[in-house]
């Protein structure tokens, strides 16, 4: 068993390239197990001009090289998942989150997606809204009473590390709570396509807009 040592979180920024009313709307994003903080920033170039993009550092690392949000162990019965290794994760994503200026919205990428779904379940106060890529729905996070922010949900077909059966399950889920749920499926491995990056884009714009038109 390794030794592990939970990082304080860290982040890239892209500030807004253009010019926007009033605060600019942030999109924190996290990678998936083994990447970093410079993995997703790499799609800030698609991403709407008026976003400030927060990329944010997983605080563990993992055994494969690059961090993680928890471990994921394989054995003769399967995957076997660090459940406190995910509630730590997810206190110090709550900090951090606590931190951004508002309007905030969250994104990730498969371990990433699994903290995102996680905070719209149980900090959705935190969030205007959240994008779940190649992700699912852990079982530890628990839903508080109240209305969850909209979701965009966004999965491969021929995904081979977490099957889109998953990312499925989490939008009937997620609808059967009453979240307004987008959900895409695309016939890609486990990856972010332009299709994808394009429908993302389209969901973010209305989301910005109806937060924008309900401000005082």
């Amino acid at each position: 068993m390794r030794l592990k040592s939970l990082r304080m979180l860290t982040s890239i920024v892209r500030e807004p390239v253009s010019g926007h009313p009033g605060p600019a709307p942030t999109l924190v994003l996290l990678h998936g197990l083994g990447a970093d903080e410079h993995d997703l920033m790499g799609v800030a170039p698609h991403l709407d001009e008026r976003l400030r993009v927060v990329s944010v550092r997983a605080p563990l690392t993992s055994p494969w090289g690059g961090f993680s949000w928890f471990d994921i162990d394989f054995n003769e019965k399967g995957m076997a998942i660090d459940q406190d290794d995910i509630r730590r994760s997810f206190e110090a994503l709550v900090e951090f989150l606590g931190t951004q200026p508002a309007p905030v919205w969250l994104g990730g990428f498969s371990q990433g997606a699994m903290m995102t779904l996680g905070v719209v379940l149980e900090r959705p106060d935190l969030i205007k809204g959240a994008l779940a890529l190649s992700g699912a729905l852990l079982p530890i996070f628990v839903p508080v009473d109240g209305a969850l922010p909209p979701v965009f949900v966004a999965h491969g077909t021929y995904d081979p590390i977490v099957p889109v059966a998953e990312g499925r399950r989490a939008a009937v889920v997620l609808e059967n709570m009453k979240v307004p749920t987008e959900f895409h499926e695309y016939p890609m491995e486990h990856e972010i396509s332009v299709e994808c990056l394009d429908a993302l884009n389209v969901w973010l714009a209305v989301q910005m807009s109806e937060f924008t038109k309900n401000s005082p």
